[in-house]
């Protein structure tokens, strides 16, 4: 969903040299937190599959918050509308959209979870997360690229 939020705001991009300042604390915090989240979380969540969860995990990020990956891609979606700085009302529209989405996937993720057994995994180790995300920091690289190269 990232992917599609940022090939849309290369159409309405307009980057100067004071958005990308603005923009790469809220880029660290969403990659910093959902590296975070899967190394709990594991590998189930990087999934295409729709089919619901098999355990409730409690242990890190998500001893704090119940959907911390959904809450990150926010994080990086702000950060990537403050770096290309659309016109206002497509930044608010997009991040309008892409929150609503979330906010949909949540409610209907933590429906699945209340019957779930609570899961206290151990952690994965950096080089899995690495692995497992590395597509999500390519997509960011990327458009970063295409919008200040």
């Amino acid at each position: 969903m990232l992917g599609a939020v940022a090939v849309a705001l290369l159409f309405f991009d307009a980057p100067g040299h004071t958005t990308l300042p603005v923009a790469v604390p809220w880029l660290l915090a969403g990659l910093g937190l959902r590296a975070v989240a899967f190394r709990h979380l594991g590998g189930q969540g990087r999934t295409r599959d729709p089919s619901p969860p098999s355990g409730h995990v409690v242990t890190g990020p998500y001893s704090r918050l119940e959907h911390p990956v959904y809450v990150a891609n926010l994080l990086i979606a702000a950060g990537l509308v403050f770096a290309m700085a659309p016109p206002d009302r497509v930044a608010a529209a997009g991040l309008i959209i892409v929150t609503g989405l979330y906010v949909a996937l949540a409610a209907r993720e933590s429906e699945q979870l209340r019957s779930l057994p609570i899961e206290r995994r151990a952690p994965r180790t950096w080089p899995q997360v690495a692995r497992s995300e590395r597509s999500t920091w390519l997509t960011v690289g990327v458009v970063l690229l295409l919008a200040f190269g």
